[in-house]
């Protein structure tokens, strides 16, 4: 075995500085490219987004699109997207036991995935699918791994015996690349999920590049395009990845990891389902330049949180956080300079003039 890895991993191009790490250790190997692997997968799960390959001094600060100061700053809220499930409330504390240790894989302190009570008005019970077509949930969490030791198989095999105890049942395997071999045997394309009415949840190993956590919505063939759309608005930025059939965006980065956000076209009879028990949550710095442009009608729940659907029936819920935008901010702040020095002008020069006067230029100010 060790004369394998020597082998194996060993090699590395002319002019290479050397390693600190062990050849086994991922972190040897760490920003190394493969061709043959960003192709592995119909799910997106050898793709390291463009955010993984930046440095790690840059990670926690730097912008999709490298000018915006607000970009950076909701990139940095590890809550920019959250996602809520919905039970009894007998359910929530033993919900959240389930759940939250496959987000602990990836960072302890992190609470990204929201359990609440489900009440009469807080439930989406539409669906207006045909149950018999309509049977993936539209929602899924994927956890993306690096793998540690000798073998390199030992951490994705223990998160996968995670899954197979109760209450976790299998949901379904997608096609691994396209009919072809899987180079990677332990990165299965599994499903688990313990109710139709919650998300779909997968670990996945990265080869490279940071860990991730991936929310992903299944997305309609038809509304595949609109959905495009609908999310770069609500995100307000352009995908780090854009394929005819995959959409990937970085909502926030941090040293160790990335939170993404991804769409995922179904195919032929596969339609997506939208989970009756999940919202996802987005925050966003305001909603009234982009409310008008939703497809459904936008309802507020109270000062800062607004809830509408996608254009596949997925309910998403806003929270505003009143981020101010730079390039705003300074215009006015311009602007209000503008204003006092024109006033200031207009009092000195007619100081000496009569009430009357002192009052027509006060007017005219106003309408300035």
């Amino acid at each position: 075995m060790e004369e394998y890895v020597k082998r194996n991993y060993e090699k590395r191009k002319s002019g290479t500085a050397h390693s600190k790490f062990p050849v086994w250790d991922y972190r040897s190997r760490r920003g190394s490219l493969s061709a043959s692997a960003s192709n592995s997968s119909n799910d997106g799960s050898s793709i390291s987004s463009i955010s993984s390959m930046r440095s790690e001094t840059e990670a926690e600060s730097v912008s999709l699109s490298g000018t915006s100061d607000t970009d950076s700053i909701m990139l940095s809220d590890p809550y920019r997207l959250t996602i809520h499930c919905l039970t009894d409330s007998h359910e929530i504390y033993p919900m959240m036991d389930i759940y939250q240790p496959v987000i602990d894989w990836i960072d302890p302190d992190l609470h990204v995935v929201k359990v609440a009570e489900m009440t009469d008005t807080n439930g989406n019970t539409e669906n207006h699918l045909d149950v018999y077509t309509s049977h993936i949930p539209s929602i899924s969490i994927m956890v993306f791994l690096h793998e540690e030791g000798m073998l390199g198989c030992e951490r994705i095999q223990g998160a996968k015996r995670h899954f197979e105890r109760s209450p976790w049942k299998f949901h379904h395997s997608e096609q691994v690349a396209r009919g072809r071999v899987n180079p990677y045997p332990y990165n299965s394309q599994d499903f688990y999920y313990t109710s139709e009415d919650l998300p779909l949840w997968a670990v996945r190993q990265v080869h490279y590049g940071k860990e991730h956590i991936r929310m992903v919505v299944f997305t309609s063939e038809d509304n595949w395009n609109d959905m495009v759309r609908f999310y770069k608005l609500i995100i307000g930025s352009e995908p780090d990845l854009h394929r005819n059939d995959f959409c990937l965006f970085t909502v926030h980065t941090h040293i160790h990891y990335d939170i993404q956000f991804a769409l995922k076209k179904l195919g032929g009879e596969t339609k997506p389902r939208p989970p009756s028990c999940v919202k996802l949550q987005f925050r966003v710095p305001e909603v009234g330049h982009i409310v008008p442009l939703f497809p459904n009608v936008c309802k507020p729940l109270s000062d800062t949180r607004w809830e509408t659907m996608d254009h596949d029936g997925n309910t998403i819920i806003l929270e505003v956080t009143g981020c101010p935008t730079p390039v705003l901010e300074k215009s006015l702040d311009i602007n209000r300079k503008r204003s006092d020095s024109s006033d200031n002008s207009r009092k000195s020069s007619n100081s000496d003039k009569s009430d009357t006067s002192d009052k027509t230029v006060h007017l005219s100010g106003f309408y300035v």
